[in-house]
C-alpha cells in the first residue's frame, strides 16, 4: 500500500485538533481521527485499541497509522457517523452499499442504522423496490427484505431488468430470487380471491349503483350503472397478475378503465352527473383495493436466512 500516492482527506479528517490516529485507506488517503470516537461508535476499533499494536504502517504524520481497506469515499462518509456531524445522504446505491458492509465489519450500530433508513426511504422504495429486496436479504435484514419484497407487487416483473437490481444479484443467492417469485405467485392467488369473498348479495348491490345530482333530479332524471363480477374480473384480472396490490386497484388507469367499461344508462352529460359517476366507482374499487391488501398481507415471504 506504500505505493500508493498519500494524500489528506477532506475536511474535518485533513486538520483533525487532538486527533490521536491516522486510517490510511486503500487508495492512499489519511483521515486524521480521535481513538475515543471510534471506540465509542465502533466495538470493533474498541476491542482493537484495546490489544498490543504492532509497529506503526508509514506515515506522513507523527501518529500511529492504521490500515483499513475502505477507499476514501467510503471511510469518509462511514466516519462522519462517528463525530457530531450531518450525515451523509447515501443517495447512490454502490455507495450506501459500501458504507453499510463496513459499518458492518467494524459493528457500528448507528452507522448501520443510518445506513438502513437510507435504504428505507419511501422514493428509493418506491422507485426501485427489487434493489432495495436484494441489499436487505443480502445484509440479512429480515424486516426490511419483507418490506422490499411487498414493495415490488406495484411493479411489473420486468422492472427487475434496472442496472442496479441487476448489480445487486451478483451479492445474493438464487433462492433470494426463488422465493420473491413464489411470493409474487401467492399474492397474486390471493388477489383474485379477493372475488370470492364478495358474494352474489354484494355483486347484487352494486349492478344498480345510482348516481345523480340535484340539477337532473329537478327534471325526473336518474342513472345507474351496471358492475358485475365479470365486469370487475375483466378490468383487474391482467393488472393484479402482473402488480398484485391494492394500490393498482386505485391508480388512474385502473380507474379509467373502469369509467371506460361500466357503462351508464344515459349520457351523463350533466357535469354533476359525470362527478357523482366519478364517485361511485372510485368508492367501489376502494373497497376492492382495501380487500385485496388485506388479502395479500397474510402471505408470508420465506427466507432462506
Amino acid at each position: 500500500m506504500s505505493s500508493a500516492p498519500q494524500t489528506e482527506a477532506p475536511a474535518p479528517f485533513n486538520e483533525n485538533p487532538g486527533a490521536d490516529i491516522d486510517l490510511r485507506t486503500s487508495d492512499g488517503v489519511h483521515f486524521f481521527a480521535h481513538k475515543s470516537n471510534l471506540a465509542q461508535a465502533s466495538k470493533v476499533f474498541q476491542t482493537m485499541f484495546t490489544l498490543p499494536q504492532p509497529p506503526s504502517a508509514e506515515s506522513t504524520s507523527s501518529l500511529q497509522c492504521v490500515d483499513v481497506s475502505e477507499p476514501a469515499g467510503t471511510l469518509d462518509k462511514l466516519l462522519r457517523m462517528c463525530y457530531p456531524l450531518v450525515d451523509p445522504p447515501l443517495d447512490k446505491t454502490e455507495e450506501l452499499c459500501a458504507v453499510l458492509e463496513a459499518a458492518v465489519k467494524y459493528d457500528m450500530e448507528h452507522a448501520r442504522a443510518v445506513c438502513i433508513a437510507a435504504l428505507m426511504r419511501p422514493e428509493r422504495l418506491a422507485k426501485d423496490p427489487f434493489t432495495v429486496y436484494a441489499i436487505a436479504y443480502r445484509f440479512r435484514l429480515e424486516h426490511e427484505t419483507r418490506v422490499a419484497a411487498r414493495h415490488t407487487l406495484a411493479h411489473h416483473p420486468t422492472s427487475q431488468r434496472s442496472a442496479s437490481y441487476q448489480d445487486a444479484l451478483a451479492y445474493i443467492p438464487a433462492t433470494a430470487l426463488y422465493e420473491l417469485s413464489i411470493y409474487r405467485g401467492r399474492c397474486v392467488d390471493a388477489a383474485y380471491f379477493v372475488y370470492s369473498l364478495k358474494n352474489d348479495d354484494w355483486w347484487d348491490q352494486h349492478k344498480q349503483t345510482m348516481y345523480n345530482c340535484w340539477d337532473c333530479r329537478e327534471y325526473g332524471v336518474a342513472g345507474f350503472i351496471s358492475i358485475t363480477r365479470e365486469d370487475h374480473e375483466a378490468i383487474l384480472g391482467q393488472r393484479l397478475e402482473s402488480t398484485p396490490c391494492g394500490e393498482k386497484v386505485m391508480d388512474s388507469t385502473a380507474l379509467g378503465l373502469a369509467m371506460c367499461t361500466f357503462k351508464p344508462e344515459y349520457e351523463a352529460s350533466c357535469k354533476g352527473c359525470r362527478e357523482d359517476l366519478v364517485s361511485v366507482v372510485q368508492s367501489i374499487h376502494e373497497h376492492l383495493a382495501g380487500d385485496v391488501d388485506s388479502c395479500i398481507a397474510k402471505v408470508k415471504l420465506n427466507l432462506a436466512f
